[in-house]
């Protein structure tokens, strides 16, 4: 992993937009693990998303850097910060 993705977060939350599930991101890793938020009734995962990020102070320029990386790797210009001014899969 680059050393500039260590200004991203240990992990953020998510809606995948492949599958639109509510989804954990670890950073440096590939791919997402979901999370089964059926319990919690049936809220708004995007919401919830926004919702736990703003508390570990996660913004939302961090969530697509991410998001980028989990999707795409690493290595590509999308998931460095400078880019910009979560059973796993």
């Amino acid at each position: 992993m680059n050393k500039v993705h260590q200004e991203l977060p240990e992990y953020c939350y998510t809606v995948f937009p492949t599958t639109g599930e509510f989804a954990l991101l670890r950073r440096g890793e590939r791919g997402y693990c979901p999370i089964d938020v059926s319990l919690a009734g049936s809220p708004d995962i995007r919401s919830l998303a926004d919702k736990l990020n703003q508390q570990f102070g996660i913004t939302k320029e961090q969530e697509v850097e991410m998001l980028a990386g989990a999707m795409h790797g690493w290595e590509t210009s999308k998931a460095t910060p400078q880019s910009h001014n979560a059973d796993c899969n």
